[in-house]
């Protein structure tokens, strides 16, 4: 979107945000049993897990590409859907169920794993199956509606009503759809509906190159499973059949249930799921005890047992009993914040982290029983976790430490910009409310379970919707209530410092999240940016007033569309501001004019990346004003030369790097106003503990003592 400026006021009918799942981790034993509901509101007490929209519709071709299938169901870089023999789980299988045969000895003997998309048209389900011997040797290739079971196969079921039959009937719609891994298919299960390019549904195969396996992809129309809407369960399995010496087929293994037994599959939800939260006119008391009078009008979702998606971590028994763990949550607002309640059910709470002891931040919380949120506040869906401060990971546990780290730390406590958690124990658990202030975010949930001592248990991990740090899977959640009236975007403070030369803005108001601060040198502009987008509401304008020039100053707001600034001047010490430019993986150039506040001792290092990086060892070319008064730069593991360019303050220095990504090279030449280019050095080698660089597409700066460098100009030729 287009951001908008600091003169205009914004008047929201309501919030829309983002939020992951309530998220349980945890090693469970036993079985639960719970009532069908035949209807697509309901989940079954089955197994559960979740397709989502595609952008694009994936070629069904037999080959699951990784960009087609990135946004699937299943997570095709993180592979969460995933039926594979294991020695440590009751049926010898961890998210799947042995249809006959023997187990599979091993992975490579049999294991796959399922992704699930959808679009206005038709479902989408992808199988990468792993197997050390195929054979088809039953079903002729291409052939219709022969022995597919007795070869190497894929079978999908559906259950398009949710109908929960006993056994399928024709008068329901879905049925079972079948490819083997040379391309026979078998339809006699849904009625014949009509297979192609162009009719109700198409299946292909196609061995990998690597001799590890098959891939198998489906596409079904919608129409013949019933219509279903996003927001629908559909009953769904899959079964992959095993033929490992020709003729018939050695095993069946299956994600859930029994073959042609609607009422046994699993639920397979159309996402994304949504909850509204209603306002209240007096906010939540955050102390950790939930008073069900200050959650009124909020909808309890309850998770537990089997109802959930289980997001398997390790390996584990996979039956799902309420007693073991179990918890409801709910949400509700104010013009201000937002407020989440969790009651959690579990019949050992265990916090016995070293480093997450009560009060701690940043420990390792998520092997003890906690509590976990997720945001994505600019709702821009991302393969991974966030790319904003304050979105991503907010963390509670049972003993009261804290995690938010991946939220980039904001400030924690009671303040009214401040997010807080409580937590307590209860007779049969514990309970945490979280607090979190709209103007961090504008966007909410998820239980970790510790039930033995010592290191991390193997276990699993129960979710709401969707799944922990990959943002395109989160759920949405609606904030009811009147409309929110934002106030106008406005600065509030300009505060010189006559010692340092900067001038300190500070604005208030506006809806954000996201802020630009622009300079001109008169009131009709043009406005430069003087600063990356920003969620903080202050900047320090470096040395604005040693100009002596007249400056005019407006904030723009937006969740992107921002000009990039000409110039950046390195903030606070030990703080990396970090630029993007065009992704390089050749040879290319790199210039940029630096200008030092002053000579020595400033320490200000200058460098380029693979992606943005906080920290030295991570970058892979650098260049610095050292403390000694020269320039020099980074040969593998020493800076180099010794003695070398000498700078002094506020002179602007034209640096030019000439960089070979294969060869991880790089000549660095640097040119003083009014003087000749000089060498700093030739084919440097890259820093080591960048690792293996293969591109480079970010620039980093930093400051290590007092004092401050503008670098302005930054371009790459290639």
């Amino acid at each position: 979107m287009q951001p908008s400026s600091s003169n205009s006021g914004l008047t929201r009918p309501r919030w829309t945000q983002i939020v992951p799942c309530l998220v349980a981790t945890l090693w469970i034993a036993g079985s639960g049993v719970l009532s069908v509901h035949a209807d697509r509101a309901t989940f079954d007490p089955t197994r559960t897990q979740t397709a989502f929209r595609l952008p694009t519709p994936p070629t069904i071709d037999g080959v699951i590409d990784a960009a087609e299938w990135a946004r699937a169901g299943g997570g095709f870089q993180q592979n969460y859907w995933s039926v594979h023999p294991d020695a440590n789980a009751l049926d010898g299988i961890t998210a799947g169920v042995m249809g006959y045969g023997p187990l599979p000895q091993d992975i490579d003997d049999l294991s796959f794993n399922i992704y699930a998309g959808y679009d206005d048209n038709y479902l989408y389900i992808g199988v990468r199956v792993r197997d050390d011997q195929i054979f088809t040797d039953t079903a002729e290739a291409g052939s219709r509606n022969g022995n597919t079971w007795e070869d190497d196969s894929v079978e999908v079921f559906v259950d398009g009503n949710n109908a929960n039959d006993a056994t399928w009937s024709t008068n329901n719609p879905g049925g079972q759809y079948v490819i083997t891994a040379n391309n026979a298919y078998r339809e006699a299960e849904a009625g014949n509906p009509g297979y192609g390019t162009n009719a109700a549904w198409y299946a292909q195969t196609a061995l990998r190159a690597d001799g590890s396996g098959y891939d198998a992809e489906f596409r079904i129309a919608l129409t013949i499973l019933g219509n279903p809407k996003p927001g629908d369960i559909i009953g769904f399995t899959v079964a992959v059949n095993d033929d490992d010496a020709g003729g018939p087929s050695l095993r069946q293994v299956l994600w859930q249930g029994e073959p042609h037994k609607p009422v046994t599959y699993g639920n397979l939800l159309l996402g994304p799921r949504s909850y509204t939260a209603p306002v209240v006119t007096n906010a939540p008391v955050v102390d950790g005890i939930i008073n069900a009078a200050e959650y009124a009008g909020a909808q309890k979702v309850h998770l537990g047992g089997a109802v959930g998606l289980w997001d398997f971590g390790g390996p584990s028994d996979d039956t799902f009993p309420e007693a073991t763990l179990n918890y409801d949550w709910w949400i509700v607002h104010t013009a201000d914040a937002i407020y989440v309640a969790v009651n959690v059910v579990d019949d050992q709470v265990i916090n016995d982290e070293a480093d997450a002891t009560p009060g701690s931040e940043d420990g390792s919380t998520w092997l003890d029983d906690s509590v976990e949120i997720f945001f994505d506040s600019d709702n821009t869906k991302n393969l991974g976790g966030p790319n904003i401060d304050f979105e991503g990971q907010y963390v509670f546990t049972a003993n009261g430490a804290r995690r938010d780290n991946e939220a980039r730390n904001p400030t924690f406590g009671t303040g009214p910009a401040d997010w807080f958690a409580a937590t307590s124990r209860t007779a049969t658990g514990y309970q945490v409310e979280f607090k979190i202030p709209k103007v961090n975010l504008q966007n909410p949930t998820a239980v970790n379970d510790d039930n033995g001592p010592g290191p991390y248990a193997p276990g699993n991990q129960l979710l709401w919707f969707g799944a922990s740090h990959r943002e395109y899977t989160y759920g949405s959640l609606k904030l009811d209530g009147p409309p929110t009236v934002i106030e106008p975007l406005s600065i509030v403070e300009a505060k010189p410092d006559v010692a340092t030369g900067d001038i300190a803005l500070r604005w208030q108001g506006g809806a954000g999240p996201q802020f630009q601060v622009q300079k001109a040198a008169s009131v009709t502009g043009p406005f430069e940016p003087l600063s990356l987008p920003q969620t903080q509401r202050v900047h320090t304008n470096k040395g604005a007033l040693k100009a002596g020039a007249q400056g005019f100053y407006r904030v723009q707001q937006g969740s992107g569309g921002f000009p990039s600034p000409r110039c950046i001047t390195t903030p606070a010490i030990n703080s990396w501001v970090n630029t993007p430019f065009t992704n390089q993986t050749g040879t290319f150039t790199a210039t940029f004019d630096a200008t030092p506040s002053q000579g020595a001792p400033l320490d200000c290092v200058m460098a380029l990346s693979s992606g943005p990086k906080t920290a030295f060892r991570d970058f892979a070319c650098l260049v610095r004003f050292n403390q000694t008064g020269t320039i020099d730069a980074r040969n593998g593991a020493h800076y180099e030369p010794v003695g070398g360019i000498s700078y002094s303050a506020n002179v602007t220095y034209t640096f030019r790097l000439v960089v070979n990504v294969p060869a991880r090279t790089y000549s660095i030449y640097v040119t003083p106003a009014g003087e000749a280019e000089q060498i700093v050095g030739t084919d440097f080698a890259f820093r080591p503990t960048a690792g293996a660089v293969t591109n480079l597409n970010n620039w980093g700066a930093i400051v290590d003592t007092e004092g401050s460098t503008t670098i302005c100009d930054f371009k790459v030729v290639p």
